[in-house]
């Protein structure tokens, strides 16, 4: 059964966002949930 949200009103820090990690696939974990491995990336151009 999927998690309910938790009212949590926090933000990402401004200049990051969330991205799916390409080189792992979803999975479906004990519960039945599909999880997506993810990795904060930073905005803008690199270095």
């Amino acid at each position: 059964m999927p998690t309910e949200p938790k009212g949590d009103n926090r933000k990402a820090p401004q200049g990051w966002r969330m991205d799916p990690v390409t080189s792992r696939p979803a999975y479906q974990d004990g519960d039945g949930n599909i999880r997506v491995p993810m990795w904060p990336t930073e905005n803008g151009p690199c270095g």
